[in-house]
């Protein structure tokens, strides 16, 4: 049978710079492990503690419950919760994804994945509307996401850079069954002026 869940598959890397920076907004941080004292805590106060705790984004991604969040999900287990993921357990996420989705797009190849999604349901939508719509507004500036991800070069989430390498290699067979080109083309958009506080 054809599976029923749908997902969009983010690089790794990428997404835990989001949710870094995420949490070090003034809305809280929902990115943190279960249990954690901060948790969808706001204000400066909070952003503060956690600063001290996790003081670097390779602190962050190390972090017990932090890694491997989309292996996780996709095996319906939290993504903050902290379980030791196993190979096992990665393959069987893999398998999720390749056998038991209706759809799997990676934001990335957002046009590509806009497309194919139209395409696999039939849809009457115009992919340039939706592509140009749905524009990813991100609360950090370029800038500092390339720090962040200079940051991570020495990090690796095996599982997750696993699920991400699966999702690319399904999204370009599906496309290519269909004629549509895949390009690195994430519509994304930047705020003009950095977020975080000095010091």
């Amino acid at each position: 049978g054809i599976g029923t869940a749908v997902t969009l598959i983010r690089s790794p890397r990428a997404r835990l710079a989001s949710a870094w920076f995420f949490g070090l907004r003034e809305v809280g941080h929902p990115m943190l492990p279960l249990g954690h004292p901060e948790k969808n805590r706001s204000g400066w106060a909070a952003r503060r503690r956690l600063r001290r705790a996790m003081p670097t984004i390779q602190a962050y991604a190390r972090y017990p419950g932090i890694a491997h969040c989309q292996t996780k999900m996709v095996l319906g287990i939290h993504c903050g919760e902290a379980v030791d993921v196993t190979p096992d357990m990665s393959r069987e996420a893999i398998r999720r994804l390749q056998e038991d989705f209706r759809f799997v797009g990676v934001q990335d190849h957002w046009r590509a994945s806009v497309e194919l999604a139209l395409a696999e349901f039939n849809a009457t939508s115009s992919a340039e509307e939706l592509v140009e719509s749905a524009q990813a507004r991100h609360q950090y500036t370029k800038r500092e996401r390339a720090a962040a991800m200079a940051n991570l070069t020495a990090y690796e989430d095996v599982y997750d850079e696993a699920l991400y390498d699966a999702a690319a290699a399904l999204l370009r067979e599906r496309c290519a069954a269909r004629g549509i080109l895949v390009e690195a083309n994430a519509h994304e958009g930047f705020v003009s002026k950095p977020i975080l506080p000095k010091g």
